[in-house]
Parts: structure tokens; C-alpha cells; sequence
């Protein structure tokens, strides 16, 4: 039932964007983690602790539609939850955040970034690939062994945008 109404919702928003028309404007901030509801950064911060980041900062105009929490794909498959992903959504452009725990941060043990960068004091990086493209930053735990924040959407933003979103995570609450 529940997943049914998220879906209606999000059928519904993106829907309510397309036929609107409005433009994604990737220069204006909005404080985001405080758009997602308070009783899913509970569960979220319950769920996943001193891991359970989420957006500080997204372009201006994208909205909150939905999040769920997955277990690991790898071998550690006995984890409750293991990763969550966030939907956001504008002008019928979408964009995910995800974090990843040590099993499934694949990106944070490759060398293929498209561009590196320190933003506000985090190293966060950016991969284009045909389908999408990523802002990455990898966080805690040794180097072959991190957590992965990241972000994708279908080539929206510049290389600089996507790395602010993800160098901008705040620790749910």
C-alpha cells in the first residue's frame, strides 16, 4: 500500500512538472535535507547512524518524492539495510542520492573520474558515463574499505554542480 501511494505521488509530481515546464535553474540554492520530511530523517538516521548522510544543498526547485532503504547486493547480505537511495525530482528531470556501504562503494576504489576536486574541505569527484553521470564522495572506513555518497541523473548539471550536491551531505537527524 505504501509503495503504491509513493509511486501514485511520484507519477502524480512528475506528471505535474512536465506539463508545467519549468526550467531547471542549477545556479539558485535550496537547503534541501530540509525538504525531506522529518519522520524519513528519523528513520534514516535510526537506520544508518554515523552513515546516514543526506543532501545539504540541491539546485533550486527540486522537491523530495520518495527514498528506500535496500540491503547490500554483496556478500554481506546478512546487513539489515546495507544502502538507501533518495529521490528528488524537477521539471521532469530526476535525481537520485544514494549511499552505499563498503560492499557496494564501487566507486570508491576505481581511479576512472572524469575530474577531482576539495569542496568544502571533502575530496569529491565526477564520472560521465553514457547513461548518467555521478558526483561521488567517499567517506570513512580505510581507503580500499569506504562509504559512498553519490548522486545521478541523466547529464543534467556541470561537473562542478554535481560534486557541491554530494560535498555539501549533512548527517541525517
Amino acid at each position: 500500500m505504501v509503495l503504491l501511494h509513493t509511486m501514485t505521488r511520484l507519477c502524480a509530481v512528475l506528471l505535474a512538472v512536465v506539463v508545467l515546464g519549468v526550467g531547471v535553474n542549477a545556479g539558485s540554492a535550496t537547503a534541501s535535507a530540509s525538504k525531506v520530511p522529518a519522520g524519513v530523517q528519523h528513520r534514516i538516521a535510526a537506520l544508518f547512524g554515523a552513515h546516514g548522510y543526506m543532501p545539504g544543498w540541491l539546485p533550486a526547485g527540486f522537491i523530495y518524492i520518495g527514498w528506500k532503504p535496500q540491503p547490500p547486493s554483496g556478500p554481506n547480505g546478512s546487513v539489515i539495510y546495507g544502502r538507501f537511495t533518495i529521490t528528488f525530482a524537477h521539471a521532469g528531470k530526476v535525481l537520485l542520492w544514494r549511499m552505499d556501504d563498503p560492499v557496494d562503494a564501487y566507486d570508491c576504489t576505481s581511479n576512472y573520474a572524469n575530474a577531482r576536486a576539495i569542496v568544502n574541505g571533502r575530496r569529491v569527484s565526477f564520472i560521465n558515463g553514457n547513461h548518467g553521470q555521478s558526483g561521488i564522495w567517499c567517506f570513512g572506513g580505510q581507503p580500499q574499505h569506504r562509504y559512498e555518497i553519490s548522486t545521478w541523473d541523466d547529464h543534467v548539471f556541470s561537473p562542478a554542480i554535481e560534486m557541491k550536491i554530494v560535498a555539501n551531505a549533512t548527517l541525517a537527524r
